[in-house]
């Protein structure tokens, strides 16, 4: 009983995510036999146009499922839900670290604490618990990439490109998927941070946690539209405008961007953090007011 006490919105999170994901998948599988009879009827139709034997030993491939790399993308990214996965991740990460670092900073934790360890010590601890909910979303899709893999059984992207069509991926990244999972789960976890950083620093002036809430999210929002208008008035009508949206994470169509960006985002806030709470006494201060 003590862990859902302590966890009731991490729970809540975690249960939204599974009925998205098994949403998600669910409608996928629904439509797969439609997505496979058309993959077919395509190979056939591009055998009879050509209309050589050549052409269709040579191009008439074995049907397979959608490839891994693809089906992961399209469930996540391309689904009729997607929207849903996209726009409310920031939130929830918001909302799970907002509530607990509340609770630490206006229920006399902070105080008790300063007694016994000292104020830097109290904040560090404080702030590296929270870096547990930067994981909610890097744990979500390496869970939604291994049920790709069960649905699709295959790494073959280019068949998979060949067979369904392309879904804006660089193909380079299924060359070398490890890598680009890896780097693709840490964008998402520096994304958390950046999340995290953003609730911490709106909690200090908001005695009112729905309120910062409100306002962390709408200063993401902001900040993301500020962005885009930016890279539309400097690069319209060019590739690097992509560059300049806040989601760009979620499909990049150069992963080592995305990451930079991440970084840039972690370290700004995290400055911001730093200097929001770097005076003991402006802090408890504010926080008794």
């Amino acid at each position: 009983m003590k862990f859902i006490k302590n966890n009731y919105m991490l729970i809540i999170v975690s249960i939204l995510l599974f009925i998205y994901g098994f949403i998600s998948i669910s409608s996928f599988l629904n439509d797969k036999p439609k997505t496979l009879k058309s993959a077919i009827e395509q190979q056939r139709y591009k055998c009879l146009l050509v209309n050589t034997e050549d052409y269709c030993d040579t191009n008439n491939v074995e049907i397979k499922n959608r490839d891994t790399f693809s089906t992961f993308m399209y469930i996540v990214n391309i689904s009729d839900n997607s929207s849903f996965i996209i726009l409310g991740s920031s939130l929830f990460v918001i909302i799970l670290s907002s509530i607990s670092f509340h609770k630490y900073l206006r229920k006399g934790y902070l105080k008790n604490s300063i007694s016994r360890i000292g104020y830097k010590k109290t904040i560090t601890n404080m702030y590296l618990k929270l870096l547990k909910y930067a994981l909610v979303l890097p744990t979500f899709i390496i869970l939604m990439f291994i049920v790709s893999y069960i649905i699709s059984g295959n790494f073959d992207f280019e068949l998979g490109v060949k067979l369904y069509g392309s879904i804006g991926l660089n193909p380079y990244y299924a060359k070398i998927l490890p890598i680009f999972m890896v780097v693709y789960i840490f964008t998402f976890f520096l994304h958390g941070i950046f999340w995290i950083n953003l609730s911490i620093w709106n909690l200090k002036h908001n005695k009112n946690v729905l309120v910062s809430i409100i306002v962390s999210y709408i200063e993401f929002f902001l900040l993301a539209v500020l962005i885009e208008l930016i890279g539309t008035y400097l690069f319209s009508g060019t590739k690097y405008i992509d560059y300049f949206n806040m989601f760009y994470m979620w499909m990049p169509k150069n992963i080592f961007v995305a990451l930079l960006e991440s970084i840039i985002f972690v370290l700004i806030t995290s400055i911001m953090v730093y200097f929001a709470y770097k005076d003991k006494e402006a802090v408890l201060e504010e926080i008794s007011k």
